[in-house]
């Protein structure tokens, strides 16, 4: 779905002449939102705790790619 959603916001040809592309995950961290964003992300992402899938290794490979 990530990948799906990253080349629908980016054309073909800027993907293509890019150095380096990389999807690294995300968060939720319910304590830190406001009121609005708690219940938006309760309602339309089905999180009811507070959740991290960062990707390190997608990061340091986006890193390598870089250098």
């Amino acid at each position: 779905m990530a990948a799906k959603q990253f080349n629908q916001a980016f054309p073909a040809e800027l993907r293509q002449h890019a150095t380096a592309t990389g999807l690294f995950g995300g968060e939720f961290i319910l304590e830190k939102m406001g009121f609005a964003g708690k219940f938006l992300v309760k309602k339309i992402a089905k999180v009811e705790k507070s959740i991290s899938k960062i990707s390190a290794e997608a990061i340091q490979e986006f890193i390598r790619k870089l250098l």
